[in-house]
């Protein structure tokens, strides 16, 4: 962005530190994509920015005319906060697990109003939540839910080899052949229960949701199958993956 002062409307992924008291902030846009821009004194003086730019925050970004690499934010009108200011560290981790997701997938000047629902619809939720009954679950949910954002997620509602619905349950064989039921297979189990597939849906809905947990069997596939799916995305790991995977094999996670 290079002309005159813009407004874009976006959600806070990125607020980076830069001397001692500038910031480069990265917003994630429906309409502009990805857009970074050089907050000076931001760190020193929140008068312009109406109050501190803290990660997730959502509002309407003044995008001055670019000096050197990056355009200046000339102010950041705060919207409704899609967080709460009581995030304990397992939502915390998820939330910053989704905003790597989203500006590892984003594009500047590119819109993509379906990423940004996502991303706004998942902090929502856990942001505003109590807590999160399973993290291990939250996260498939999560991951399976982006996934799905950028196209690269297979149906969950019916079967990826004839359409038909789910009536047994379903198996996955390989992260990029999607589930199947077992007719298509021709084997008589199923890996993932019906009651982990309606599990599935909701929390791919709303990771904080409650009202159970996946089977043992289920949830290893699960896992194992989505972990695929995001390897194939992105090549790497999101910074926050590591924490999240101590989370899940922490026992005290659960009590």
């Amino acid at each position: 962005m290079t002309g005159p002062e813009q407004r874009v409307e976006g959600v806070l992924v990125r607020v980076q530190p830069v001397a001692d008291a500038d910031l480069i902030i990265t917003l994630l846009s429906a309409d502009a994509g990805r857009v970074e821009a050089y907050a000076r004194n931001a760190r020193a003086s929140t008068r312009r920015f109406g109050g501190r730019l803290e990660l997730f925050g959502q509002g309407s970004a003044r995008i001055g005319r670019a000096r050197g690499s990056l355009p200046l934010l000339a102010g950041f009108d705060r919207g409704p906060s899609l967080v709460g200011v009581d995030l304990d560290y397992t939502r915390l981790l998820l939330c910053s697990h989704a905003a790597e997701l989203a500006l590892a997938s984003s594009q500047p000047d590119h819109a993509d109003p379906d990423l940004h629902a996502w991303l706004c619809r998942v902090l929502r939720s856990l942001g505003t939540s109590r807590g999160v009954a399973d993290p291990a679950a939250a996260r498939i949910g999560l991951e399976l839910g982006w996934l799905q954002a950028i196209g690269a997620a297979p149906p969950i509602d019916s079967c990826s080899g004839c359409g038909a619905p789910w009536q047994t349950g379903a198996l996955w064989p390989r992260s990029h052949d999607g589930l199947r039921c077992l007719r298509c297979e021709g084997r008589e189990g199923a890996d993932i229960s019906l009651d982990d597939l309606d599990l599935l849906a909701a929390l791919v809905r709303d990771p904080a949701a409650a009202g159970g947990r996946p089977t043992p069997r289920g949830a290893r596939l699960l896992r194992q199958r989505v972990a695929g799916l995001l390897d194939e995305q992105l090549g790497r790991r999101t910074r926050s993956a590591s924490a999240l995977d101590g989370l899940e094999t922490d026992p005290a996670a659960d009590a």
